[in-house]
């Protein structure tokens, strides 16, 4: 998971992109549903539930007196002020209700905790990250992992792509029918870790057709893909091959079940940042994903069902080799968005250097 100042990057990426009309719009989002915590404080954890503009918080911690100090629940519920601030003055504990063992329904007493703990307010910066103020002090909390990254070798934000992916983009930038037709589709699947002496990687494919859930041997030959974490911009690079001679680079931040970025058509030969990224000549195109298939699902092993094999894959192939997307630089006189800015350009295109190297290799 990343830090939440680390988490802003990418409204800061996104308006160094884009014009201020379109960068305000992609800064829109709804915080994760689901359980919280502080990295550094184990053993205290907050479920966050959110549906449309309304919050419910159970914080599980501990009473500040007692020997031992026994863990407690606190609750707050309301409206969030605008869909990414939430603050109150009730908060809740109860007492006296139902336990596991009782033979009869007791409906609890809510008790109103000490006055220190009623206010509290929370401010997501991103889906998976905020920073909740409560009790005199400013908590910086993330959505847990529970499961995502297994693999202590691995880097967490390698490993949590494994799956299969959903994405939206709006190609309108490049001009033309996309205008009036903006957004097109994609479905990704990364179903293998690999590393080397310079990092780690995800792999896998553009699939068949949307329903494969796994990458048979004609889409990873035609259309493979591949990912690695850009420490230094704490991002994460996608880089997918849409034709012989054409990539589809992604640059984004990724959550627990998504990522918010953006995309650029480029040549297959092109290097990941120089050549393309941060090439102002080609579009910036918005993207956001969310995860639709689970790594146990299109790794086939025994906690889920496998993928079940495409039956036409000649008419798929045919299909396929007719999608001449060529990637297209702004006409002179455009307004170009400019090149964001790097943490260490030059530790940035080595790791790209090492993973296209990779690449070639290995296909």
């Amino acid at each position: 998971m990343y830090k939440p100042l680390a988490a802003l990057l990418l409204a800061a990426l996104m308006a160094s992109l884009l014009p201020a009309t379109a960068s305000a719009q992609v800064t829109r989002f709804t915080p994760e549903s689901g359980w919280w915590w502080n990295p550094a404080e184990d053993g205290v954890g907050y479920n966050i539930e959110i549906q449309d503009d309304f919050i419910f918080l159970a914080a599980y911690t501990y009473m500040a007196s007692g020997s031992p100090r026994r863990a407690t629940w606190f609750t707050a519920s309301g409206q969030m002020q605008d869909q990414v601030t939430f603050q109150t003055n009730e908060v809740w504990t109860a007492q006296n209700g139902t336990c596991p063992t009782c033979s009869t329904f007791t409906p609890p007493q809510l008790v109103t905790p000490a006055a220190a703990l009623r206010p509290l307010r929370v401010d997501f910066h991103t889906e998976t990250t905020a920073i909740l103020t409560w009790g005199g002090q400013e908590i910086d909390i993330e959505r847990f992992d529970f499961r995502l990254s297994q693999d202590l070798d691995i880097d967490p934000k390698t490993e949590l792509w494994l799956g299969e992916w959903q994405i939206v983009m709006d190609w309108s930038p490049r001009g033309g029918d996309y205008v009036d037709f903006p957004f097109m589709g994609e479905v990704l699947v990364f179903d293998e870790l690999t590393y080397d002496s310079v990092g780690d990687y995800y792999e896998g494919c553009r699939p068949q057709d949307s329903t494969a859930g796994w990458c048979d041997s004609f889409a990873l030959q035609h259309h493979p893909a591949y990912g690695f974490y850009n420490a230094p911009d704490d991002t994460n690079i996608i880089v997918v091959q849409e034709n012989p001679d054409t990539v589809l680079v992604f640059e984004t931040l990724v959550g627990t079940y998504q990522f918010d970025g953006y995309m650029k058509i480029c040549p297959i030969n092109a290097s990941i940042f120089a050549g393309c990224l941060d090439n102002s000549s080609y579009p910036v195109m918005m993207a956001r994903g969310w995860r639709s298939a689970s790594r146990a699902y299109v790794q086939g092993d025994d906690h889920a069902p496998s993928g079940v094999a495409p039956t036409t894959p000649v008419s798929k192939a045919a299909a396929a080799k007719s999608r001449r997307v060529e990637p297209v630089m702004l006409p002179a006189g455009a307004q170009k968005a400019a090149p964001r800015p790097r943490a260490d350009a030059a530790a940035s295109e080595a790791r790209a250097q090492a993973a296209m190297a990779r690449q070639r290799q290995t296909r």
